[in-house]
């Protein structure tokens, strides 16, 4: 991986009649495992989804237990590496409600800061939902700032932040590709 830091989300999959149980094994180059996933992705498939700085890092992909079988490996660039550039309006005290409807869609909203404060955002999957919710915030000249999939309660995304004065934007979309309903809350202090 060369460049900036990035989200990058790696995916094993069984292949059509195996009897595979994939479960894949990220570590970075000193061999120090970074993390590990065994039914992260659809249909008992394994998902990693990280945001790595440049270096090389190795890849492991295994079966669970004694599982064996064909399988394949994807490795890509999430798109929430994109930073936003426009986003529906909030303020600071207000909630806004809305649906994820297509795999890989993300909805973006805008507030902005005066002077510094603590801002906290949540990002709550609404009830029946299937949404994994997943959280990104970025400052006015598209930098991320930090990200979030399963920091709230109820695997619900929450990003806490001292922010100083400017224009910052939120993007809201699922984990994995998920989809479904959601309530995002700005609040300050």
């Amino acid at each position: 991986l060369t460049g900036s830091t990035r989200e990058i989300i790696i995916s094993l999959n069984k292949t059509s009649g195996s009897s595979l149980d994939p479960f894949l094994y990220l570590y970075n180059n000193s061999g120090l495992e970074l993390e590990n996933n065994d039914d992260g992705g659809p249909s008992n498939n394994s998902l990693i989804q990280r945001r790595l700085s440049s270096g090389t890092y190795v890849i492991h992909a295994a079966g669970f237990s004694i599982t064996t079988g064909g399988y394949t490996l994807t490795v890509e660039e999430s798109t929430a590496n994109e930073a936003p550039t426009a986003g529906t309006s909030i303020s600071i005290g207000q909630t806004r409600s809305g649906t994820i409807s297509r795999s890989r869609e993300q909805e973006e909203y805008a507030f902005t800061v005066s002077g510094e404060r603590v801002v906290i955002i949540w990002l709550n999957k609404t009830s029946g939902s299937s949404l994994d919710p997943a959280l990104q915030l970025y400052d006015d000249s598209g930098n991320l700032i930090e990200g979030d999939d399963d920091g709230g309660p109820g695997n619900n995304a929450v990003i806490g932040q001292i922010l100083s004065s400017g224009r910052y934007y939120i993007r809201a979309n699922g984990f994995n590709n998920s989809t479904g309903s959601y309530t995002l809350i700005l609040e300050g202090d």
